[in-house]
Parts: C-alpha cells; sequence; structure tokens
C-alpha cells in the first residue's frame, strides 16, 4: 500500500540540532519549499537568530529551547507544534 502524504506546503516538520550542521541544512531545505518548521535545539540565543533570519524570508517557523534526552523537553516541543503551527483543516 503506497503511503499519501500531504504537499509538503501543508506539514509541519520538527528538527532537532536545528542551528547547525545537518539539522540546519535540513531546516533550510524545508522551509524553501514550504513547511512550517519548529526549530528545537538548546541553545536558545541561537534559536531566535536562526528564526528572525528565517522569518524574514517568510518561512513560518516556532522555537522550541530543549534537550531532546529529556522526556518532559519533548513533550515540550511537540506542544509547540501543535499550539503555534498545527492549523486543523476538515476534509
Amino acid at each position: 500500500m503506497a503511503v499519501r502524504l500531504k504537499p509538503i506546503e501543508q506539514q509541519t516538520i520538527v528538527v532537532t540540532g536545528a542551528t547547525s550542521g545537518n539539522g540546519l541544512a535540513t531546516v533550510e531545505a524545508a522551509v524553501e519549499r514550504g513547511a512550517a518548521v519548529v526549530l528545537a535545539a538548546r541553545n536558545l540565543d541561537a534559536l531566535e537568530e536562526v528564526a528572525v533570519r528565517l522569518r524574514s524570508r517568510g518561512a513560518r517557523v516556532a522555537v522550541c529551547a530543549a534537550d531532546v534526552s529529556k522526556p518532559e523537553d519533548v513533550q515540550r516541543i511537540a506542544d509547540t507544534a501543535l499550539t503555534q503551527l498545527v492549523v486543523s483543516i476538515p476534509g
């Protein structure tokens, strides 16, 4: 059975390690294609810096300072995605 994904413009993606390296490259590629992205990393200042740059280009991003080794931080990332970026569209 083939999986049908929504177009990337209708997706919200969570990227951990979003302030450098592969994480930042993933963020850049996702927003370039129109996805909404939750930026997650431990350094809030670095997250805000990336977010400001992306928002200036029209990107839909939210930030969440988090350590993914901590379950409560992982929950906070999910909560950020749901409350700041996910929009329910019936049908």
